[in-house]
């Protein structure tokens, strides 16, 4: 092997083993994320790693042992093809601020696979020693069809990028529109954020250029290089979910990955009870909270005297906001004071309510299925349940009037 060709060799592994150096970081992080989109986020960030990998295998072993990368070179094609994609949906899970969470499965995946499959299909019909030419980048007479879409894979390979980093481009540019006037943070994020698209499509170029001879030379070292810088500062800002890389999960409300949102720090008081809690807010930060003292007369003058019982997306979470208190002693509290669970306690307020609202002059004549939604409830089906149950247990109905309560 030439020196030439050793140099470059050396220089293609670079990239590689950068992302499997981020593969790893990736999956130990993964075991630290808060969020459930910060799990997602990572997650495809490994895919995109992955592939980073496979290319990587392919280009080097190409040079080096291409008996070898002739069996590689499906997967090669498969990971070129899906690059793009699977940065352009790093890029939405990233951005995606809204309640909504993004599906996990995109069509955007179906057309490079099938082109990709296709490529793969016609390369295999053809002998071993065509597969082998072609990935010696030796000129053959036999198998038109196939040698023509053998070159032009890096073609298609970079119209992929083009398009998947347009669209990103476009995600970005609406993430910083919403939030850009919030933090100078937001403008560096996304001046990183258009410099790592900018990368994918200097590396995709340079790969594309290496289809003719005469720029090959240059055209490798500058597509290692590109997706070299790329890898690294994926790795260096993917391993901290408060780095700048990460800044629009710190603003988005998504579920949090600890049940309940909370659990005991460890710190327990003498009775052997947990002192001090810790939970997490939604932008993933843990805080730690010590339950309120609370009594009836503070706890009805909310819940009833403010009728917020009268959401119908009223939560325990909510509450424990509301009292500055965790959801184990919360809980506990509604148990002990009224001998219902939360959604129990709640729902005989919404009943009363409505037994309330059906007695009014104003009403008369009114069925429930007028007044459901007054009293609280999301629906007169969930009312018809809800009534039913109350009903088979002969449960002690509860008060809608906070005057009613003790001390």
């Amino acid at each position: 092997m030439k020196n030439q060709a050793l140099l470059l060799l050396l220089a293609s592994l670079v990239p590689l083993f950068t992302a499997l150096v981020g593969t790893i970081i990736e999956l130990i992080s993964l075991q630290d994320s808060v969020t459930v989109r910060e799990k997602q986020v990572k997650r495809m960030l490994m895919c995109y790693f992955a592939v980073f990998i496979l290319i990587g295998c392919g280009v080097s072993t190409g040079m080096a042992l291409p008996v070898v990368s002739v069996w590689l070179w499906p997967a090669t094609v498969f990971s070129l093809y899906m690059a793009p994609v699977l940065y352009y949906r790093f890029v939405v899970l990233l951005t995606q601020t809204g309640r909504k969470d993004s599906t996990r499965y995109s069509g955007h995946y179906l057309l490079p696979f099938v082109v990709a499959a296709g490529c793969v299909a016609l390369y295999f019909i053809v002998p071993f020693d065509v597969r082998l030419q072609l990935v010696k980048g030796e000129a053959i007479t036999v198998f038109p069809i196939t040698a023509f879409i053998f070159f032009t894979i890096p073609v298609v390979q970079f119209i992929f990028t083009i398009v998947y980093m347009t669209l990103a481009y476009r995600k970005l540019s609406a993430c910083y529109r919403q939030h850009g006037d919030k933090s100078p943070r937001w403008g560096e994020w996304f001046r990183l954020s258009q410099g790592l698209c900018v990368l994918s499509l200097l590396w995709s170029g340079a790969f594309f250029l290496m289809i003719w001879r005469g720029t090959a030379p240059w055209a490798l070292p500058l597509a290692v290089v590109s997706a070299w810088i790329q890898a690294i500062f994926l790795c260096c800002d993917s391993f901290n979910r408060q780095s700048l890389l990460f800044l629009p999960l710190t603003i988005a409300p998504v579920p949090l990955k600890i049940p309940f949102g909370e659990r005991p720090s460890g710190r327990k008081n003498t009775g052997g009870n947990f002192r001090t809690y810790q939970r997490w807010t939604p932008t993933g930060d843990p805080v730690e909270v010590e339950p309120v003292p609370l009594n009836r007369k503070i706890f009805e003058r909310q819940v009833v005297g403010k009728k917020l019982f009268l959401n119908p997306q009223l939560r325990l979470s909510d509450l424990m906001e509301l009292f500055r208190t965790n959801r184990t002693y919360l809980s506990g509290f509604i148990n002990r004071e009224y001998g219902y669970g939360f959604n129990g306690y709640i729902n005989r307020l919404r009943l009363a309510e409505l037994e309330r609202l059906m007695r009014l002059p104003s009403n008369r004549g009114k069925s429930a299925n007028k007044l459901y939604s007054k009293a609280g409830f999301s629906s007169y089906r969930m009312y018809l349940r809800i009534n039913g149950e109350v009903k088979t247990q002969g449960s002690t109905p509860v008060s809608t009037n906070p005057e009613n309560t003790t001390p």
